[in-house]
């Protein structure tokens, strides 16, 4: 077929209707089954095409024509009066409407979907007949557009399935997106509702905060983090701090919440201390996780500090995070329940900063956490605890500070049940362990630590300390220390309210003073099964192994340790007292053999702090007692005497006496 040029530009000459193509071709006449081929074709194209069709809302009711249905998006404007029915036309109305080509074998599908822009009612379908069915949902709730796959079957039935819901199509947020979780009984939520359960620090932080962040830029952004924050439900929930920099001067948390970063090191979450004093994180609520960042300054520190628990905070967790340059890394003065772990504190304000410090709470725990200073820029502590009523620490370390450990209550303050195991207090200017209360009100009592590290300090590696301030220090045991290479004595306690210091087991060597100075009167005190002395190639101590000095010193137990091999000897144990053994520690014991002056009868003899053995001979005898019991009428024998046992020999004729110190 040849067209003639006056007519070709009228040739594809269409009508376009709503969402409909209408063939209008001039100028020819085609043969009629030409023309049904061309119709049927635009009739198919017509139902494959997608137009937003609306239709008004009234009542509780509306009935749909079989085109209505087929626009591809019914959009049900308007309000109803309450929950309303959409009634769809009869099956074969549905099936005409489809077009006449359509395959009739079952294969054939459509989408269709239905938006109900009523804000508040929801509306339910209802099969025009039979010969309409429905599997899945039927119901469309109030700002969501529900999907179906319309499918022809080979009986010349329609069965709609729902597909799901997407949100309305004219304007889709979050809040008119369901999300489904995969799994037997999940239930269809917003994604607005999803979204929230995380909040992204982004979300509330400008454009060009955002760039300022990624680019590791220096920004305060204090007020906008605090907005994600406060966005976060009265139940709380998770903040996400994406890879970046925040500038943050102070946080105020007083919801359950976890703060996620995106890494301590490397590629991470970083927050800078944007003011010199400020609390960045400040802890006031319960349920407080933050983990996975690293926290820095942009001016030098003199006060708050980087995490701080106020007097109401508890249960609170801090995770892999990096603190550098802290007057205070981590402060905690609240109820209790506090857990630390794989923490890293380095850089701290010299001779004032302390890593971590306890003021008061219960179960504080702290699980490898390293407080580590450069030689020379020693921080005053890596740890410091004023009050508290139970503390563990579990391989965390303090290197380079002027104090390892601080325990040091003031008036009215309790420290008390603080374990440590596996830690290393090491290169202290001062002490790897310093106890000492501030005040005469003050009470250390009952801690442990159980394979730990003392050494290098400047001075004693270890000093309990009641002689300036009479506080009471009562029940510290130190179970395998290891102390070594301190500038003055390796163990030290002084002061007469130091009492039930017990060592067990451990090693003690290469100390400048002695392995372990006891002061003037210091009672209730014990060492057994240490080695004090060269081990593991350090040398013996300066001075001695054991040193006690005047006084008296009651309740005194020495016993099963290795003490040779100090430079000035074993022991110089000035002090007297009673309930005192000295026995079983070779380099010392046995003493030995020596003879006793008697003197006028009755004479009596006590036995020092080690078991004695004391054989009497020659001259006249009638009555031998120890212990106050009459042992012998013989002017010759053999008598064991315990330390501090007294024997009374009454004589006419002066005898012979001697001991033999085991």
């Amino acid at each position: 077929m040849k067209l003639r040029p006056e007519i070709f530009p009228q040739f594809f000459r269409l009508a376009i209707g709503a969402g409909r193509m209408v063939a209008n071709i001039g100028g020819m006449v085609a043969d009629r089954s030409s023309m049904l081929s061309l119709e049927a074709l635009i009739s198919n194209v017509n139902n494959y095409a997608v137009a937003a069709t609306p239709v008004a809302l009234a009542g509780l009711s509306i009935t749909l024509t079989a085109t209505q249905v087929q626009a591809g998006v019914t959009r049900l404007i308007g309000s109803a009066t309450g929950p309303f029915t959409i009634n769809l036309p009869p099956t074969a109305r549905l099936i005409d409407a489809l077009g006449p080509t359509v395959p009739l074998d079952g294969s054939f599908s459509v989408p269709i979907s239905f938006q109900n822009e009523d804000s508040a009612n929801t509306g339910t379908l209802v099969a025009g007949d039979a010969g309409t069915t429905f599997v899945g949902n039927l119901t469309i709730a109030p700002s969501t557009r529900h999907i179906y796959l319309l499918t022809l079957t080979a009986a010349g039935t329609i069965v709609l399935t729902d597909i799901g819901t997407i949100g309305a199509a004219q304007s889709i947020s979050a809040a008119n997106v369901i999300f489904t979780a995969a799994g037997a009984g999940a239930v269809p939520r917003t994604d607005q509702d999803k979204d929230r359960d995380i909040v992204s620090a982004y979300d509330f932080m400008t454009a060009s905060q955002v760039t300022a962040a990624k680019a590791g830029t220096f920004a305060d952004v204090t007020v906008a983090v605090q907005a994600a924050i406060d966005a976060l439900p009265a139940s709380g929930g998770m903040l996400l701090m994406p890879t970046g920099t925040y500038g943050i001067s102070s946080l105020t948390i007083s919801k359950q919440i976890i703060i996620q970063g995106q890494g301590m090191f490397g590629n991470g979450t970083y927050i800078v201390a944007a003011t010199a004093a400020g609390k960045v994180f400040n802890c006031t609520g319960s349920s407080i996780t933050i983990r996975d960042l690293c926290i820095d300054r942009n001016i030098v520190q003199s006060g708050g500090a980087y995490v701080y628990c106020d007097t109401s905070s508890s249960i609170v967790n801090l995770e892999n995070i990096y603190m550098l340059n802290w007057f205070r890394g981590v402060q905690f003065t609240g109820i209790g329940n506090v857990t630390m772990r794989h923490l890293r504190l380095t850089g701290g304000v010299v001779g004032t900063g302390i890593g971590v410090r306890i003021d008061s709470g219960l179960g504080v725990y702290l699980d490898d956490v390293i407080v580590q200073n450069a030689n020379g820029s020693e921080a005053l502590a890596g740890y410091s605890i004023t009050n508290c009523g139970d503390v563990t620490m579990i391989g965390s370390h303090a290197i380079e500070n002027i104090y390892g450990l601080a325990i040091q209550p003031g008036n009215g303050q309790v420290c008390t049940s603080v374990y440590a195991t596996n830690c290393f207090f090491d290169n202290s200017t001062n002490n790897g362990l310093w106890i000492a209360p501030t005040n005469a009100a003050a009470t250390m009592q009952r801690m442990t630590f159980a394979n730990c590290w003392f050494s290098s300090s400047g001075s004693s590696g270890v000093l309990i300390d009641t002689s300036t301030f009479a506080g009471a220090v009562d029940g510290i045991e130190f179970i395998g220390p290891e102390i070594y290479m301190n500038g003055s004595h390796g163990f030290q306690v002084q002061g007469t309210n130091s009492k039930r210091i017990k060592i067990n087991g451990g090693k003690i060597a290469q100390n400048t003073g002695n392995g372990i100075l006891m002061g003037a009167n210091v009672s209730n005190w014990q060492v057994a099964n240490a080695t004090i002395g060269p081990i593991g190639g350090f040398t013996g101590n300066t001075a001695r192994a054991i040193t006690s000095l005047g006084g008296t010193s009651d309740d005194v137990l020495i016993m099963n340790n290795i003490v040779n091999g100090n430079t000035a000897g074993a022991f110089n144990i000035a002090s007297t007292g009673s309930r005192r053994l000295i026995s079983s520690n070779p380099g010392y014991n046995p003493v030995g053999a020596s003879t006793i002056t008697v003197g006028a009868s009755p004479y009596t003899y006590t036995a020092g702090d080690s078991p004695e053995t004391i054989v009497l001979n020659t001259g006249t005898v009638s009555l031998v007692s120890v212990g106050g019991i009459n042992m012998s009428q013989q002017t010759n024998g053999t008598y064991y005497l315990g330390p501090g046992v007294s024997m009374t020999v009454t004589y006419s004729v002066l005898p012979g006496m001697a001991k033999y110190v085991h």
